[in-house]
């Protein structure tokens, strides 16, 4: 699996062709719901680990180099672990990111909703 050291480079390559307000609406849509679904994944993991029995920072480290990993897993946990939580975005603005499909519906021909 190729991970780019610039988290940013998939936009920057999506968006070099065509510049257009509707690319862009495009990319934010698949990203933020890919932010929404890592969060949860993230978030269902330490879950599942801990009421198994698992150490939580044992836990961490071990998903932190697997294949499971991402850079979300890696760089939102140790927040929701320690409790210091630093986001700019309430989990209602995720939540609203993630259900408001109508706003991209057409920019997507009517595909999503």
């Amino acid at each position: 699996m190729y991970l780019p050291g610039d988290h940013t480079l998939v936009f920057k390559q999506a968006t070099a062709q065509s510049n257009t307000a509707e690319t862009a609406a495009k990319l934010r849509l698949v990203t933020q719901v890919m932010v929404g679904v890592h969060l949860a994944a993230a978030a269902e993991a330490m879950s599942l680990g801990v009421k198994v029995g698992l150490e939580p920072t044992k836990l961490f480290e071990i998903i932190s180099t697997a294949a499971g990993s991402s850079w979300m897993f890696v760089n939102r946990t140790p927040q929701l672990l320690n409790g210091k939580w630093t986001s700019t975005k309430s989990v209602n603005d995720v939540i609203a990111d993630l259900v408001n499909m109508e706003s991209y519906n057409s920019l997507l021909s009517g595909r999503i909703c």
